[in-house]
């Protein structure tokens, strides 16, 4: 998990950046404030990824449910292109468990108005409490239940007796399935 947080947390400092130098997008408020809160929305999606792959029967069904479940929500019904309120009502109400809807309205406050978290502690409650909600889902997964990670990690296990099987990949032994009682 560590690898994805700091790829997501690059990612936020880049896409930070780059409004600010190729759009002139203003920062009137904490840039550091925005970190954190960009930080939080990295945790509450990656805890969602692993969730699905923990409860999925396979890669390629992990990969579909991803898409549907983050990817489409995300974008559709989060606010980023149709205004919530312009949305009927049962979609207004399946917004509010999208995590994209708080983070896009807390990256609204902070660089467009400038506001500080007393006025974002609503939308930062709301991620932390859907972070801690799937959190507790995933806590719930019986041990030994495979997971589904679809990118370029591979797990290397400390001690060789969780390995159950190696594939090769391009002549590279890489660990494919690990268990531990």
């Amino acid at each position: 998990v560590a690898p994805y947080l700091v790829i997501g947390f690059i990612s936020v400092v880049s896409i930070v950046v780059e409004t600010r130098l190729l759009f002139q997008v203003p920062l009137r408020g904490s840039l550091w404030l925005l970190l954190a809160e960009g930080g939080l929305y990295i945790l509450v999606s990656l805890s969602l990824g692993i969730l699905i792959s923990a409860r999925t029967s396979s890669q390629r069904v992990a990969m579909t449910a991803a898409l549907l479940v983050t990817m489409l929500p995300n974008i559709m019904i989060s606010g980023f292109v149709f205004p919530v309120e312009s949305m009927p009502i049962p979609l207004q109400m399946f917004s509010t468990i999208v995590p994209g809807r708080w983070f896009i309205a807390i990256v609204r406050g902070i660089m467009l108005k400038g506001v500080g978290l007393d006025h974002l502690w609503r939308q930062t409650a709301m991620l932390g409490a859907i972070a801690t909600l799937y959190g507790t889902i995933f806590a719930a997964t019986e041990p030994g239940t495979p997971l589904y990670f679809v990118h370029s990690f591979s797990a290397a296990p400390t001690d060789p007796a969780h390995v159950l099987a190696i594939a090769d990949y391009q002549g590279f032994p890489v660990t494919a399935a690990v268990q531990r009682d």
